[in-house]
Order: structure tokens, then sequence, then C-alpha cells
């Protein structure tokens, strides 16, 4: 469920800039250890739903809920992914949620509640949790690895201070000269919010 801002209050611009990176291969395989990390976050809160639901417990969905159970799980438990990556994949399930619930409120019975495991998830640093100098993003990683420094293939097109949080995710591209059966490759990407 999207935020909302007052009617009254300030208009505001959000702008997205998306990025590619460059990235060395100890890089690359760092960057899919994060979104692998952020898929495990994403299947353990649905396995947590599925046996709640099994139970016939009341449902676990609110996002202060799902941090403090992620906060019992202790460091290090997904890997390189630190809790601010970790909390943006169950701001995404719990807003799933909500939409579902308040779709089905309204009488649309197609509406599923999110069910579907996935490998690879998006993650989000917020203002304040990354450093961005030039094309260099500089994102913080679990407590005893070191950050991940990566280069963007372009410059932004905002000042430094404007950007408000930095997406991590993967985009499939069809290469039909790559020798596996399928042809795909998944290539980093980085999405920008300035304000």
């Amino acid at each position: 469920m999207p935020r909302k801002r007052e009617r009254d209050g300030s208009r505001v611009v959000y702008r997205t800039a998306r990025c590619g990176l460059r990235v060395t291969p100890h890089q690359r395989e760092r960057v899919f250890g994060l979104l692998r990390s952020a898929g495990d976050v994403w299947c353990c809160v649905l396995d947590l739903a599925a046996w709640r639901r099994h139970r016939q417990d009341p449902p676990l969905a609110g996002y202060q809920e799902l941090c403090r159970v992620l906060a019992v799980s202790g460091p290090g438990t997904f890997g390189e992914l630190d809790s601010t990556c970790a909390r943006s994949v169950l701001r995404r399930y719990s807003d799933a949620w909500f939409a579902t619930a308040k779709r089905r409120k309204e009488g649309e019975v197609s509406a599923r509640y999110p069910r579907r495991k996935r490998g690879l998830v998006p993650v989000r640093w917020y203002h304040g949790t990354f450093r961005l100098d030039g094309r260099v993003l500089a994102i913080p990683m679990a407590r005893g690895c070191p950050p991940l420094a990566i280069r963007l293939d372009r410059d932004i097109p905002y000042l430094p201070g404007q950007v408000r949080s930095v997406t991590l995710g993967t985009v499939a591209s069809y290469c039909p000269s790559l020798p596996w059966s399928v042809g795909i490759m998944l290539f980093p990407w980085c999405s920008l919010l300035a304000r």
C-alpha cells in the first residue's frame, strides 16, 4: 500500500534514474548474494505465514511485527544482508499483504495474498544509509563484512544530496549467443530516487 501525503501539504516531485552497474566478477557475486539473501528473507516470511495459517494463528503481516521477528533472528542470519535491506523486503511484503486485504475487503475475490517464493528480490537503502561520491556508490553490509563500493555506468542527473533512496535489482536480457539453452542473462541495475 503506497504511502500517502496530506492533501494540503507542499507538493513534491520525485524523480527516478536507472543506472547500470560496472562491477568486477567478485562484486557481481556480492551483489547477487545480496539479492539472493533478500529472496531468503522473502521466503522465510512466506514460510512463517504458512505455519501461522496452518496453526490457525492470526496473520503476521504488520511491518513492525515483522521487524521484531527479524530482530529476534539475530545478525548474520541472511549472509551479508544488513538489517536496513532486510527491512526493505519486509516493507514490500507488508505493503503487498495489506493491499490485497484492502482489495478483498472491497469485494475483489480474485485478489491473492503473496505466496510466491522468489529467488532474487530487489533491496533498498534509504537516505543516510549509503554514500554516493560521483559514480561510486558505497552500500553497507552486515556487521563484520566490508562495505560494497560499486561504480555506476553513468553520472546521475541529480545532486548527491537529493538522492533519497537506492534500489538494487536485476533485469533479464535475451542473449542468443550464450552457450546456455535458455539464453537469458541477468544484469544488475541500480535505481536512484531523488526529490
